[in-house]
């Protein structure tokens, strides 16, 4: 039996949720669990990133787990009564090397002295620190997020390792501590309740602890691994950064390797649960195996929602205005100010009366966007939404993130002020428009007037951390390459590490009547392409829960087809649909005819509301 260490203090609760595994445990605190690894009286353990470095010689990593954070942590805290810049020296704990080290590297000014002697600030880790946040009202500094202000990257606190020779079914029960991780970020809510139970401390406090958690080893973990140990160096902690070293995974005997093996050798392990690389999503971009893709995406989507279930909206996209200041080549929807003939600002009455009518559909929300007019500053917007809130029972998932950011800079506010005071006036939930793809060569070419990548981003970091759940969506088919539509989703895919703040990915073909970018397109997609890159999407977006089939831009027959490669959800009837039809393209439904659709593929049709919560289910 597979002798396993488990760290002694609530960051484990997630790995070891669900872990269907007949195992050894070994529990301990960090040191005590590296000193039995390094004596090879464990076969696998989570070592302290500092200690693995050290002894990387006698080690192997497990190639898709860590124990890290991209920002707060909570479980690492310097407590210090004095400001940062003038501590001058650190109690620190025995038990992490890993926290004892990065504290030599954000503060080389201060001596270390043994916990429990008296410093400036003192080193909590694990539960201890966990504790300290209650009952210490003394200044609390979360290591992890200074480490984010310094480096940008995340902070691999531990790896997994095992000891060379690596004991037999080693890769088998990696695939069961990944699938222990991905079935507790499926049910929260269990996690924290039974957590709670365990370690004593509040459910709702735990919740919010094992969002900041994160376990999956990929790139950037890895780039933050390497710049911490590069640092250690720097400190005098560590002679030189080691090589990764991972444990092979065992394969069966194939004889000659296939030409097609790199995207077979893709799936097979985002089917073992491994998430895949950037190269890896380029691969299967690159590739013509829609079927071998379609499938591997059908399979991760049944473990990641009821795979006999599929989701619908009814609600109407209302487009409150059409004036607009930033000249996107790729719409054919916006007016210029000053267009007395086309351009339009809705009153309230006439939103007043479409919300009515979708009320009386049956609907739940308002999806409500519009352009950047230049007159409407936040005022109006909380004028609105307060108007609506207090007539109509309805979900209001309005303005994407360039229309946030064009209100803030119009009403000389920070975009934080304006979430804020956008929330509080009624405003429930964010879309993902205006994403287009988040490369700032490609939005040069197509909306060089429009929100850069990183603003985009950051208005949904605000968006999330202040409670608001979103949605990302992906245009593409224009001028990007195909690389670039794989870095678009890495950035949506980073962004939901750290906060796990969207609900939903959406992507859809440009549509080209009308607009400017028509002629620099050479190519337009197929429905075949769609297929393929919504099928990459849900294999490559392994943290976001709901992928949703764009049948506005593909039509129903594809949109339902689409089911069947990743997706779970048929988004929304679309009482109302301006921008899309602006570009020529004109589909529409009914909820009798999604219904329809879905039965026929034997699943059963569940009509949701904007945060996915059943409305009716057609039995």
């Amino acid at each position: 039996m597979i002798r396993l260490g488990r760290i002694a203090y609530a960051n484990m609760a997630p790995v070891f949720h669900r872990l269907k595994a007949e195992v050894e445990e070994v529990a301990g605190v960090p040191t005590a669990l590296n000193r039995l690894l390094l004596d090879s009286e464990l076969d696998l353990a989570p070592i302290s990133s500092i200690e693995w470095a050290r002894n990387a010689d006698r080690l192997l990593l497990l190639p898709r787990l860590c124990v890290s954070s991209e920002g707060a942590v909570d479980s690492i805290q310097l407590v210090s009564r004095r400001p940062l810049a003038r501590v001058r020296s650190v109690a620190v704990t025995p038990e992490s090397a890993t926290s004892v080290v990065l504290t030599k590297v954000l503060f080389p000014q201060a001596a270390h002295v043994p916990l429990g002697e008296e410093a400036d600030a003192t080193l909590l880790i694990g539960d201890a620190a966990l504790r300290s946040a209650f009952e210490d009202p003394t200044p609390h500094h979360d290591l992890g997020r200074l480490w984010l202000e310094r480096t940008g990257l995340p902070m691999v606190f531990a790896v997994w390792a095992a000891p060379e020779p690596v004991a037999a079914g080693l890769t088998e029960l990696e695939d069961a501590l990944v699938a222990s991780v991905r079935q507790a970020r499926v049910e929260p809510e269990l996690l924290a309740a039974e957590a709670a139970e365990r370690y004593g401390y509040p459910a709702g406090f735990l919740a919010r602890y094992f969002e900041k958690l994160r376990f999956s080893f990929g790139e950037r973990e890895r780039q933050g691994l390497v710049r911490f140990l590069e640092l250690a160096v720097e400190a005098g902690e560590l002679e030189r950064v080691p090589e990764l070293r991972f444990v092979e995974r065992s394969r069966p005997r194939t004889g000659v390797r296939p030409p097609d093996m790199p995207v077979r050798d893709v799936l097979e392990r985002a089917h073992a649960g491994e998430r895949i690389s950037d190269a890896d999503a380029l691969t299967l971009l690159e590739s013509h195996e829609l079927v071998a893709v379609g499938r591997t995406a059908d399979e991760l989507r049944r473990r990641k929602t009821d795979p006999d279930r599929i989701t619908f909206i009814i609600d109407r996209n209302l487009n409150y205005t059409n004036v607009c200041v930033t000249d996107c080549d790729f719409c054919a929807f916006y007016r210029r100010p000053g267009d007395r003939r086309e351009g339009y600002l809705l009153p309230k009455p006439v939103i007043f009366k479409k919300i009515e009518e979708t009320l009386a559909m049956g609907g739940t929300g308002l999806l409500m966007q519009g352009g950047h007019h230049p007159d409407l500053a936040l005022d109006y917007y909380e004028d609105l939404f307060r108007s609506i809130k207090a007539r109509y029972p309805i979900h209001l998932h309005a303005l994407s993130p360039p229309e946030i950011q064009h209100i803030a800079r119009r009403s000389k506010l920070t975009v934080w002020e304006t979430l804020s005071r956008l929330r509080d006036a009624g405003l429930d939930s964010i879309p993902g428009g205006g994403a287009e793809i988040l490369v700032d060569r490609v939005r040069d070419v197509i909306a060089p007037k429009k929100t850069r990548s990183d603003e985009w981003l950051d208005v949904m970091r605000h968006a999330h951390r202040l409670g608001m759940s979103t949605t990302a969506t992906m245009m593409y088919g224009h001028v990007e390459t195909l690389a670039e539509r794989v870095e678009h989703m890495r950035r949506i895919r980073d962004l939901q590490d750290e906060t796990r703040g969207f609900r939903a990915f959406i992507s859809w073909t440009f549509q080209p009547d009308g607009t400017r970018l028509d002629a620099k397109v050479e190519h337009h997609p197929t429905s075949f392409e769609y297929l393929l890159t919504q099928a990459v999407s849900r294999i490559y977006l392994d943290n976001v829960d709901h992928i949703q089939s764009s049948w506005v831009t593909q039509g129903l027959k594809i949109g339902q087809v689409a089911l069947g490669f990743g997706a779970d959800d048929m988004g929304s009837v679309m009482i109302e649909e301006n921008v899309v039809s602006a570009a020529g393209t004109t589909h529409r439904t009914s909820t009798e005819e999604l219904v329809h659709l879905i039965r026929a593929l034997g699943k059963t049709p569940v009509q949701r509301d904007t945060l996915y919560r059943d409305v009716k289910v057609w039995n």
